[in-house]
């Protein structure tokens, strides 16, 4: 999370706590949790404003991306036939 740090999330005032003013400097982005696609951010925006939520980045990652969802996909091995028939 190298730069996380540097950017000051502060929320806007919203009931469900999701949006932010994510500043550094004279840069200033808004950052919308309830999307729940945070694709068009670069992660680092996202990341301090979760951080500052206190919640874990990972319930913010599609299950697709997941590292389970790749070992499920993958779990049944073909296994070489030793034959010239097939």
């Amino acid at each position: 999370m190298k730069g996380v740090r540097y950017w000051h999330p502060i929320w806007v005032g919203d009931d469900e706590r999701q949006i932010f003013e994510v500043q550094q400097k004279s840069t200033m982005v808004f950052v919308n949790l309830l999307k729940r696609q945070l694709t068009d951010l670069p992660y680092v925006y996202a990341l301090a404003v979760i951080a500052r939520r206190g919640d874990r980045p990972e319930i913010y990652v599609h299950p697709l991306l997941k590292i389970g969802t790749a070992l499920a996909t993958y779990q049944h091995n073909i296994q070489p036939v030793n034959s010239e028939k097939y």
